[in-house]
């Protein structure tokens, strides 16, 4: 919302990471998203629009340095589902565990006939859908699995996509594997030390660590010890 995001809540914490939000690039993005941000959480879905002006909020984050992208209110799942051109940390394990495969199946191409290779990119296609942030790998081994799929296959254009793929699959372990290492508990803790603070003003009372913390007393107190 625009009160946190405004107040740079989100990089108060010392010796955690350095923190940048939305709108650190121009008031009109900051307040885009949060209207974004209130469309969503009020209607409970996005607008492709919503989606995509969110989704290259993201990418612009990461365009300036971001090494992660952590979402400061669960309504933002409604968008960030799974199908985000960003990648997500917590993924790390699932992309490693397929890789294998993709790996095994590129560097014996030449040994198969066309037929077969379509069809084990059938097969290891299947998991990249079940991992976040993976649609892209996914989608340029279905391009080429299309390709080696013709009686007559165009081997160049099937490899260039496969090529392509394999790249993009080697650069997403490594950093999504960096990223787990370095940044995944950190940004876990985070998470935690937010978890009771974000929406205070939604919760039906306050914790009673956070009432002192936030709230003072406002009477207006008199010296009153001259009157004994």
């Amino acid at each position: 919302a625009l009160p946190v995001m405004a107040s740079r809540l989100y990089g108060k914490l010392d010796d955690v990471c350095e923190v940048l939000i939305p709108g650190d690039d121009s008031k009109e993005a900051m307040q885009q998203c949060h209207d974004d941000y209130r469309a969503l959480a009020f209607n409970g879905v996005a607008t492709a629009e919503e989606r995509a002006r969110l989704w290259d909020a993201a990418q612009r984050l990461c365009d300036r340095g971001a090494s992660a992208v952590i979402l400061g209110g669960t309504d933002l799942n409604v968008v960030f589902d799974g199908s985000e051109p960003v990648p997500v940390i917590d993924s790390a394990e699932a992309l490693e565990s397929a890789a294998p495969a993709i790996l095994a199946l590129h560097a014996n191409v030449s040994n198969m006939e066309t037929k077969a290779v379509f069809e084990e990119l059938k097969v290891v296609v299947k998991p990249l859908r079940a991992v976040a942030g993976a649609s892209k790998i996914a989608s340029l081994l279905e391009k080429a699995g299309k390709e080696f799929k013709r009686k007559k296959p165009k081997m160049k254009k099937a490899m260039k996509n496969f090529d392509k793929a394999v790249a993009l699959l080697e650069e997403e372990v490594a950093w999504r594997g960096t990223a787990k290492r370095d940044l995944l508990q950190p940004l876990k803790n985070f998470e935690v030390f937010m978890r009771a603070h974000i929406g205070l003003r939604q919760q039906e009372r306050l914790g009673d660590d956070d009432v002192d913390a936030i709230s003072g007393c406002l009477a207006r107190h008199r010296d009153i010890s001259l009157k004994f």
